[in-house]
């Protein structure tokens, strides 16, 4: 939900409630025990259902959150209980048959006044006094996956975030009777909520490694509905699955969620879900070992935020790099989920393709002072017997064009100074090729970190054609900004590979001259590039950005032209939502597209920009020009 519709429910609410309760309120910062807070893995519907009336009493009030290990470290928050019970991270989940009578009664046991969102309306807000309690009575009118939520006014402002981020929960409306899914819902936490503080993130109550660790077998059909209970322009998160699509069944925002129809349904890697939305998913798993499903923003599940939760003041402790499972546990943090895919009783290992695989040597590798004072990465890959120069790099890396149903075994030569892992991204492999050091494979034999001057062979055939990505996926913020990203792009067998009609746009990150800068084609001042005149081309878009989202746009001199969308992360689009439409699109970490445009202009432009970014930052243009 955007921030605007939080204005709108806040300015239709009504007065203030003043009626009075039993319990004192708390204030957080105050010396007293606040209560201990459980966590809430949404499997089980709170209140009372009797004849078509759900029975609730909320309760909101200070609480003790342990978002680790239960003996572990804990931050007193606000959340959301029902009277009589610990309260819940995130807030009790309700869930009802479309038809139902939300009858609930709201408790105000916080030392502020309490705005309550979603309770009563999906854009009515109701304000309730420190030790106020009040009734309401809501009939939702539709079925789909919400969010109730609520925040703390403080003098003459609201805080829907910052320590009062648990003051959100699931509000789930079925048509058809309660299906066989599982409920995420993602809160964050921050001293205040302000930019550029320490923060961290939860998904269900717990941060990475102490997410739920889920378990299917080959074949189930599994049914997600991932809620984002974080408000605010920064609060996107583009959830990616390794290893599979995955469907997406419906999607919406605070007031109104939408079933997609059969044949709108789209399958990606990566769907973006901003702040105060949700989207229902269904995936199948073909292949055993282990995956994971997590936040592609980089900054998002940086494992910093450990010691965020642990209390400590940077300059952090070093990663250990010892042992890749234990380096995992602290690389990451967050929304991250790990995942186990058992293969089915008496099913045998897949059998290793006849074709012999055509060799690939990819390096990685490191110049000094590229960013400044700070080297720059780079993937660079061997041509010929002869090995490139140590210090030679590519940002990004080298387009690799690969072709479907061709098996490939590419030798990750490692040179940099420090470990890395190679993760295919968007790529059906099996799991041990998929590049999470100390978790992809299965059983005892998970893939290494790749130590320097040492290497590590991966193996897999492209099953489709399309636009994917290879990046690294161990300390990702850093490697990500040091240019340790690149295209891949997987052709039928007969088609053609010709750059002037398959324009590639990488969009990343790095710090050039030293200042931190959205990068495209791996520069703030990329170079021109020759296209055809005539005939339908076509254009791919990736943005591996570790935390930017860009609007990205292709235009003549005064005006956008038309595009076509054909494809997200490398799979074919619903035919009907191939749209012809204005070339203007907003991508987000982790995302590919595919578009076919035809124009006969001497020169296009393309551009990115940062959303919110002043005029002249974040801001970079690339010439598409006709070849002579």
């Amino acid at each position: 939900m955007q921030l605007s519709s939080w204005s709108t429910a806040l300015a239709a609410g009504i007065a203030v409630v003043t009626s009075a309760h039993a319990t004192s309120p708390v204030p957080l910062n105050t010396g007293e025990p606040p209560v201990r807070a459980t966590t809430n893995d949404n499997r089980q519907s709170a209140g009372s259902l009797r004849d078509g009336v759900l029975t609730i009493h909320l309760v909101a009030q200070r609480a003790a959150w342990y978002p680790e290990a239960e003996d572990g470290p804990f931050k007193v928050v606000a959340a959301f209980g029902e009277a009589g019970h610990a309260p819940l991270v995130p807030g009790p989940l309700i869930r009802i048959p479309l038809g139902t009578t939300i009858d609930a009664t709201i408790t105000n046991s916080l030392a502020d006044t309490l705005a309550v969102l979603g309770m009563r309306g999906r854009s009515d807000t109701l304000w309730l006094a420190p030790k106020a309690t009040a009734r309401v009575r809501y009939r939702p009118p539709a079925a789909g996956s919400f969010l109730y939520a609520a925040g703390e006014r403080r003098g003459d402002k609201f805080r829907f975030a910052g320590v009062e981020g648990q003051l959100a929960g699931g509000l789930i409306i079925d048509e058809d009777g309660a299906p066989q899914d599982r409920i995420f819902v993602a809160t964050g936490w921050a001293p205040v909520p302000i930019g550029n503080n320490p923060y961290f993130l939860a998904m269900n109550g717990k941060s990475w490694p102490y997410t739920e660790k889920f378990v299917h077998t080959v074949g189930d059909t599994v049914r997600w509905r991932v809620l984002n209970g974080e408000e605010g322009a920064a609060s996107h998160h583009p959830m990616h699955l390794h290893g599979f699509y995955y469907r997406v069944d419906a999607r919406g925002g605070w007031d109104a969620d939408t079933l997609y129809a059969a044949s709108q349904r789209r399958w990606v890697v990566t769907e973006n879900l901003p702040g105060r939305s949700s989207m229902a998913i269904t995936w199948v798993p073909s292949r055993p070992g282990n995956w994971l499903f997590h936040c592609h923003n980089a900054d998002h599940v940086a494992g910093q935020h450990r010691h965020v939760i642990a209390g400590r003041s940077p300059p952090y402790p070093e990663m250990p790099f010892h042992d890749a499972q234990e380096h995992m546990k602290w690389d990451m943090s967050g929304l991250v989920n790990a995942i186990t895919i058992l293969p089915r009783a008496g099913e045998s290992v897949v059998a290793q393709s006849a074709t012999a695989p055509r060799k690939m040597r990819l390096l990685v590798q490191e110049r000094p002072a590229y960013y400044g004072r700070r080297p720059g990465y780079g993937y660079v890959l061997q041509e010929g017997a002869s090995e490139p120069a140590p210090d030679s790099i590519l940002i990004p890396g080298p387009r690799l064009v690969l072709r479907r149903d061709q098996p490939v075994e590419i030798t990750v030569v490692n040179r940099l100074t420090t470990h890395t892992a190679v993760h295919w991204h968007g790529i059906e492999l099996e799991s041990y090729y998929d590049g999470i050091a100390g978790w992809s494979g299965s059983g005892d034999n998970l893939a290494p970190m790749i130590a320097p001057r040492d290497s590590f062979v991966v193996r897999f055939t492209p099953p489709r054609a399309g636009t994917f990505i290879y990046h690294a996926h161990l300390t990702d913020k850093v490697q990500l900004s040091r240019g340790l990203y690149g295209a891949l792009l997987v052709l039928a067998p007969d088609q053609p590979d010709a750059p002037e009609a398959d324009q590639v746009m990488v969009v990343g990150f790095g710090r050039p001259n030293g200042k931190a800068s959205i990068l495209l084609n791996g520069s703030t001042a990329p170079a021109p590039l020759q296209r055809r005149r005539h005939g339908t081309q076509r254009l791919r878009v990736i943005n591996i950005s570790p935390e930017d989202n860009v609007i990205f746009t292709l235009s003549t001199d005064s005006a956008p032209i038309l595009w076509k969308a054909v494809a997200k992360d490398g799979f074919d689009l619903p035919v009907a939502q191939q749209r012809v439409q204005p070339a203007q699109l907003r991508i987000f970490q982790g995302e590919t597209y595919d578009f076919e445009f035809e124009s006969s202009a001497d020169v296009l432009h393309v551009r990115i920009k940062v959303p919110g970014a002043p005029p002249g930052g974040d801001d970079v243009s690339l010439q598409l020009r006709v070849r002579p």
